[in-house]
């Protein structure tokens, strides 16, 4: 394990496959502080599967608007 150089905050959104085949989709957001020992972390791990396939879900509503808009045109 590396020691914790900086407290900057941090934001990662990673996939992961759970038992049963699903995926899910987590959002990891923490800050570190560093001490002589090492540092310590503090952090959220927050499950974002719904907002990524509602995001996704609008991209390819406009990507078929846009699309229905040239044919019109």
């Amino acid at each position: 394990v590396a020691p914790i150089t900086s407290s900057a905050p941090f934001v990662i959104e990673c996939r992961v496959e759970v038992p049963g085949g699903d995926v899910r989709w987590l959002a990891i957001t923490g800050q570190g502080t560093p001490t002589p020992e090492g540092g310590t972390l503090v952090g959220l791990v927050s499950d974002v599967t719904a907002q990524r396939q509602a995001s996704e879900d609008l991209r390819e509503a406009d990507r078929r608007k846009d699309e229905f808009l040239a044919v019109l045109a």
